[in-house]
């Protein structure tokens, strides 16, 4: 199961034995004369090779894992030790290089070692939505709770800043009400229509967005986007704005959980008004005159 090959001191293959086709894909015979960099995969830079070959012509075995390219293009990873052999007054005469084809466990690795980052992803995203909840628990105002929002995603490794925006009733302008990781008056000033606010708002369903349009340096600096609007039984609260740190920071979550989380603080922000409504010694009346 290994390919075994010897070159002459300047690399040039003199013998490959019958494996060396199955882990290259190249014809032993054809591969006589030839340079192992027939099957160099362009993954490593000069300085990789170079310090290779400077280990091996100083007389010391070189051994490690690299990646080549098959004759079928594919790429493979193989385990490679490479020795020099010597004449009795210790020059290097040729060097033996031993491949062993490990794609198959280096793609295993792989695959765990991706899973195991989309779960960290999933867990810090949990972490997140679970302080936000505990959170709500213990605010009593609209301010608070929009506050602590913002602070619980800015201050996550997984996204760069969070504001809650809210849509004017006279002119339908989005105005600021919290924010964190991000200035206010950066976003007073940015074009927040070109923030799909009001896709959210008029869909009521959270939107996703991976190309951030680049209305200020804080937003532009973002990998990707979700506006979650604050809706609970018709009323509308605004939208959560929150700005991703990384690509992954939403590829492992369940999407719908950016849905719940909006109705869940809309009812926050509903019962946080409702006690204080009850609570509230000032009363305000409004006669309406319909012609």
């Amino acid at each position: 199961g290994h390919a075994i090959f010897l070159t002459d001191t300047d690399g040039t293959i003199e013998y490959a034995n019958p494996t060396v086709e199955q882990v290259t894909g190249h014809d032993p015979a054809a591969v006589i004369g030839e340079n192992p960099r027939l099957w160099k995969s362009g993954e490593h830079d000069d300085a990789f090779y170079a310090e290779m070959w400077e280990q091996i012509s100083s007389g010391a075995v070189w051994e490690g894992e690299i990646i080549n390219r098959r004759k079928s293009g594919d790429l493979c990873w193989v385990d490679m030790t490479i020795a020099p052999i010597t004449n009795e007054a210790g020059d290097i005469e040729r060097y033996v290089a031993v491949e062993r084809d490990v794609t198959e466990r280096k793609e295993r690795q792989l695959r765990i070692q991706e899973q195991n980052e989309r779960l960290e992803v999933l867990n810090n995203t949990n972490r997140v939505l679970r302080d936000v909840n505990r959170d709500l628990v213990a605010a009593s105002t609209r301010e608070e709770i929009e506050q602590a929002l913002c602070a619980r995603f800015a201050n996550s490794t997984l996204f760069d800043a969070a504001w809650v925006g809210e849509r004017g009733l006279v002119d339908g302008a989005i105005n600021s009400r919290a924010c964190r990781g991000i200035e206010m008056a950066e976003l007073d000033a940015a074009d927040s229509h070109r923030i799909p606010i009001e896709e959210a708002l008029d869909s009521g369903a959270p939107v996703f967005v991976e190309n951030v349009p680049a209305t200020t340096d804080a937003v532009a600096d973002a990998a990707g986007m979700v506006v979650v609007p604050l809706s609970y039984h018709g009323a509308n609260y605004g939208a959560l704005v929150v700005l991703a740190a990384s690509d992954e920071a939403f590829d492992a979550v369940d999407r719908d959980l950016f849905a719940d989380l909006g109705a869940t603080v809309a009812g926050a922000i509903n019962a946080a008004e409702s006690k204080q409504t009850l609570a509230s010694d000032n009363v305000t009346q409004l006669t309406f005159q319909l012609d």
